[in-house]
């Protein structure tokens, strides 16, 4: 077993791995610290052979199964660095008697603020206006307030729940599904539980807040965007996965879809230029 002083922590993560004032913060403990030099997500193979010589793991979005944990015995702990956990086997790390630690709920409200930055961006053409501008076009098209509109929210854990926090001030109507139904108790009296077509069909803006599983993944896809509302505004700031990203690409190019934001792909960095360049 090792001590404090001997403990090995390897950090997957590449906006921990970047950060000197948390390396130092674990430095500071005493901890031998190791981080990810690629400045990318390492592969299965990669992350195998990065932490097979470490006895804790602060990770991001890194696939944690029976596979990695087998080839990787000092590992005793697993600090999850950011939301969402479906990457993470708990049966096997449960298993392989590795304990996992996660802040649940910790960055909610920067990724709540990113939603609402792009909701406000697409909305009022901020994005586009502004490469347009850069190109040496003069476009004062100014797009449409959020303020008044039907704002859809899936998902209404620890980040749906405080977005519809944050578009209070806009004096909009949220429509909201979450597979829990406890999970609507003491929201605002502007958020009515929907079902996810009535959200599909009613809502100016959707903004996605769910793990990726079977039951969300491809949620938005070719068999229902036509029961969006012409020109709706579609966020994901969860998962990639979660949006069909050559289906909403289609309906992008359609106008179907008047504006995505999106902050997780299937593949990151994206590989799709045809869906980024838009």
């Amino acid at each position: 077993m090792s001590t404090i002083v001997d403990m090995i922590v390897g950090v997957t993560t590449v906006s921990f791995s970047s950060n000197q004032e948390l390396l130092d913060l674990l430095k500071a403990r005493g901890l031998k610290v190791k981080v990810n030099p690629f400045g990318r997500r390492l592969t299965p193979k990669e992350l195998t052979e990065f932490l097979k010589d470490c006895d804790s793991a602060i990770i991001g979005l890194d696939k944690i199964n029976s596979s990695v944990l087998e080839k990787c015995p000092r590992l005793k702990l697993i600090s999850k660095y950011g939301v969402g956990l479906d990457n993470i086997d708990f049966e096997a790390c449960e298993n392989h008697d590795v304990k996992v630690t996660y802040p649940a709920g910790v960055n909610k409200r920067s990724v709540s603020e990113m939603a609402l930055s792009m909701m406000l961006g697409l909305a009022r053409n901020i994005y586009s206006t502004s490469l347009e501008l850069k190109e040496g076009n003069w476009n004062k098209s100014g797009g449409f307030e959020i303020s008044g509109k039907t704002i859809g929210i899936i998902g209404f854990g620890n980040i749906g729940s405080d977005l519809a926090k944050i578009l209070g001030p806009f004096k909009v109507k949220i429509l909201a599904n979450d597979i829990d139904p406890k999970a609507f108790e003491g929201a605002p009296k502007y958020v009515y539980p929907s079902s996810k077509d009535e959200i599909f069909q009613s809502c100016d803006v959707i903004s996605v807040h769910t793990p990726l599983t079977q039951k969300t993944e491809n949620l938005i896809n070719r068999s229902n965007i036509h029961l969006l509302k012409e020109g709706v505004i579609l966020i994901n700031t969860a998962r990639g996965g979660i949006f069909n990203e050559n289906d909403v690409l289609q309906a992008l190019k359609g106008s179907k879809i008047g504006g995505l934001g999106i902050d997780a792909y299937v593949q990151e960095p994206p590989a799709s230029n045809d869906l980024i360049s838009l």
